[in-house]
């Protein structure tokens, strides 16, 4: 299975590495909303 995303990834020109990286960055974005909405 995650070789077949890897090559559905590689396809699209992009690394799951980067992936992650968007991943993790939105998830940041998101707590950083809370935080600053909840004070």
């Amino acid at each position: 299975m995650g070789v077949e995303l890897d090559r559905a990834a590689q396809k699209l020109g992009i690394t799951r590495q980067s992936l992650i990286k968007v991943f993790i960055s939105e998830k940041l974005k998101e707590n950083a909303v809370k935080l600053t909405s909840g004070s």
